[in-house]
């Protein structure tokens, strides 16, 4: 018991002196927090899709938005598609193995780690929920299941992991905002041209977003947890 009290002063002191420990224990408890509301949410959307309780708004807000299409808006959309495919993942994968892999070995794995997971999450969750794809009016055609999208969960992990990585290693506000901001739009023009080209539903891609964000949240509280740990070894080092 007394070894046990011992432990825990030893690491009050360890926070009172070290402001910078504080602060990733206060984002690892809030992103603990926010990961566990992200996994209640996904599981609730998940309850309402499998029987059939947001399929009314579903075709609905599809049928909106395929009133919507124009020649210019639909090469648009297929345009902007594209940055959340494969191929692209696979280029920006290949940059920043070529660009950082050498001086900035552990951000590289970071971000190769929280990628290809997150992919295989995906395929994973869409295997296991096995939901067709709509079928009222695709503009291309699609031959995976439909439940989360993939393009929705794979652009935020990979945008979002680019604009946390700027935001934790580059100490740029400018850089940060931009990046940060492009990243936000990017991820959300995506989601919306999915449903535009008819190969999602609204719920397939809000459940995509929120997939993709509690992964990234789980690999950032990973990291946090990791830098956290080798503080309190230093310090009592």
């Amino acid at each position: 018991m007394s070894r046990i009290k011992k432990e825990i002063q030893e690491f009050y002191k360890f926070l009172r002196f070290s402001h910078h420990a504080l602060l990733i224990l206060v984002e690892i408890i809030s992103g603990a927090l926010l990961s566990l509301l992200m996994l209640m949410i996904f599981a609730e959307i998940t309850e309402k899709v499998l029987y059939e309780q947001v399929l009314f708004i579903d075709v609905n807000f599809a049928e909106f938005i395929y009133s919507l299409r124009t020649p210019f808006l639909t090469i648009l959309m297929n345009v902007i598609t594209y940055f959340g495919s494969s191929v692209v993942i696979f280029i920006t994968t290949v940059f920043i193995i070529l660009v950082s892999f050498r001086k900035h070995r552990k951000e590289a794995i970071f971000f190769i780690f929280t990628l290809f997971m997150g992919i295989t999450i995906n395929f994973f969750l869409k295997l296991i929920f096995q939901i067709p794809r709509p079928n009222i009016a695709p503009l291309i055609v699609e031959n995976t299941y439909s439940y989360p999208s993939g393009h929705a969960m794979n652009s935020l992990v990979l945008y979002g992991t680019v604009s946390y990585l700027t935001y934790r290693y580059f100490h740029n506000k400018k850089l940060e905002a931009i990046v940060i901001t492009v990243s936000m739009v990017l991820v959300f023009l995506i989601g919306f041209s999915r449903i535009y080209l008819g190969v999602h539903y609204l719920s397939d891609v809000v459940a995509g977003y929120i997939a993709g964000f509690f992964w990234l949240l789980m690999c950032i509280l990973i990291e946090r947890s990791i830098r956290f740990l080798r503080l309190f070894i230093k310090f009592e080092e």
